[in-house]
């Protein structure tokens, strides 16, 4: 069948065979007789189509930004997450735990060996689409994740899949008009000369939704600003919850 289509000078895909300039003019260019078989590139068959036969990378680690307020950490909560499988998710992740940057030089390797027999927009088209087919679907569920008192930003919590893969819950603060400094909260206030010279009680908001008072004359180097201590966050707890583990 090859063999025909390619004695009549059929052009484009004839059986699976593609055939760069073929019904050119006698004498042809560069890519005269030079035939590639994507269907080999891709080790499918038109009776296999399924991922159109490009191996899955496996996920090693899937991880999850929370945003999580000076206020839970405080506290302690516990958030319930979904994780859903969409393409941007997909990249994201792959992005976020290394698995892009493995994929686009596996993807890099098939692009050359097709540069050389097939023009660019060919190549690049199949870069492209092996790159998509290549990444896995993200692992979906629901997930109770425990933010215990005392911890802080950067910590992780990690679950298990039936499937192998760590699921890591890794905690974000949110913006805040308070700083954290170790287990202390600090605010900043600014004073107007005045105010510090006469002396007055500024009434600052807490985490635990109340109110402290502080002098004005406790303030710093005479800079109009307070620096108070808000509250102790305490340790961050090592202890492993039912369900999932802190890091």
């Amino acid at each position: 069948m090859r063999e025909q289509a390619a004695a009549a000078g059929g052009a484009g895909v004839a059986g699976g065979a593609y055939r760069p300039g073929a019904g050119a003019a006698a004498g042809g260019g560069p890519f005269e007789g030079v035939r590639v078989n994507l269907f080999d590139i891709f080790r499918f068959s038109p009776g296999n189509r399924e991922n159109l036969g490009v191996p899955k990378a496996r996920w090693r680690q899937i991880v999850v930004k929370v945003e999580v307020s000076l206020e839970e950490l405080l506290s302690g909560i516990v958030k319930e997450i979904s994780i859903g499988d969409s393409i941007i998710e997909r990249y994201k992740q792959a992005a976020r735990t290394g698995l892009l940057s493995e994929v686009l030089q596996e993807g890099a390797a098939v692009f050359g060996a097709l540069l050389i027999k097939c023009p660019l927009p060919v190549s690049a088209v199949a870069f492209a689409a092996y790159v998509h087919l290549k990444l896995p679907r993200v692992p979906q569920g629901a997930f109770r994740v425990p933010i215990l008192p005392g911890y802080r930003r950067g910590t992780k919590i990690t679950f298990s899949t039936p499937d192998g893969v760590d699921v890591t819950f890794e905690l974000v603060e949110k913006q805040s008009q308070f700083r954290r400094s170790g287990d202390d909260l600090f605010v900043m206030l600014r004073l107007s000369p005045k105010m510090v010279k006469r002396g007055c009680v500024v009434k600052v908001p807490t985490l635990d939704k109340g109110t402290a008072n502080f002098d004005a004359a406790e303030t710093e180097g005479g800079q109009g600003r307070l620096r108070a201590s808000l509250a102790r966050a305490g340790h961050a707890s090592s202890q492993r919850r039912r369900g999932g583990r802190q890091q």
